[in-house]
C-alpha cells in the first residue's frame, strides 16, 4: 500500500507541480529539470541519467523508457511501451501512438469496436526527432537517424537515414551507405 501510495503522491507532484515549473533553457536554476527528472524516475519502467524532461510532458501511461542524456521536448505525450535509447533529442509537441481504434465492421459504430492491442515503440540510441513528430505502433526507429519536423511516422527508420514527410519516407542518409546495405535497407521498408 506504502508504494501505491508514494507513486500517487509523485504522480500528483509531477503533473500538479513539476510539469508546470520552467523551461531548463529558461530557468536560472536546476531545480526544474531535477525535480521533473526525480518524479520520472517513479513514473517510468526507467529512466537513465541526466535526463531533460520540459514542461507539460504526459507520463501517465506505463511502459515508457528514456536513457541516458536524452529529452522529451515541452507537450509531448508518450503512449505506453515507448522506449527511448541514450543521447536522444526530442522536440516539442512529439506524440506516440502505440494502438490505434478497430475499425473493420462498418455496421458497428466505431466507437464501440475497441482498440488495438498496445504495439511497442523503440527508438534506438543518438536519434534526433524534430518537432511535433507522431510515431506510430510498431515502428523501430533504428540509431543514428533524424526525423524531420511534422512527420508521420509509420515504419521503421533505417540507421543514419533521415526521414521527412507524411507518411514519412527517406530523404537521405547521414552517412555514406553502401548500395547492398541500401538496397536491404529499401527492401526491409516498404514505404521507402
Amino acid at each position: 500500500m506504502l508504494n501505491k501510495l508514494k507513486w500517487k503522491f509523485v504522480f500528483y507532484l509531477y503533473h500538479w507541480f513539476a510539469t508546470k515549473l520552467p523551461s531548463c533553457y529558461t530557468s536560472k536554476t536546476k531545480i526544474p529539470k531535477k525535480l521533473r527528472a526525480w518524479c520520472a524516475r517513479f513514473l517510468m519502467d526507467h529512466c537513465g541519467e541526466d535526463v531533460n524532461i520540459e514542461p507539460y510532458v504526459d507520463l501517465r501511461w506505463g511502459g515508457i523508457s528514456l536513457g541516458d542524456r536524452s529529452s522529451f521536448g515541452a507537450y509531448s505525450v508518450l503512449g505506453g511501451n515507448t522506449v527511448v535509447g541514450n543521447d536522444v533529442m526530442i522536440g516539442r509537441e512529439f506524440m506516440t501512438i502505440p494502438r490505434n481504434h478497430i475499425i473493420d465492421d462498418p455496421d458497428i459504430p466505431m466507437i464501440q469496436q475497441g482498440f488495438t492491442p498496445n504495439s511497442k515503440i523503440i527508438i534506438d540510441d543518438d536519434v534526433w526527432i524534430g518537432a511535433r513528430v507522431t510515431i506510430l505502433a510498431n515502428v523501430h526507429v533504428h540509431s543514428h537517424s533524424v526525423i524531420a519536423a511534422g512527420a508521420v511516422v509509420t515504419k521503421d527508420v533505417p540507421e543514419y537515414a533521415v526521414v521527412g514527410g507524411v507518411p514519412a519516407r527517406v530523404i537521405r542518409y547521414r552517412k555514406d551507405v553502401s548500395k547492398d546495405n541500401k538496397d536491404e535497407a529499401v527492401d526491409n521498408h516498404p514505404n521507402l
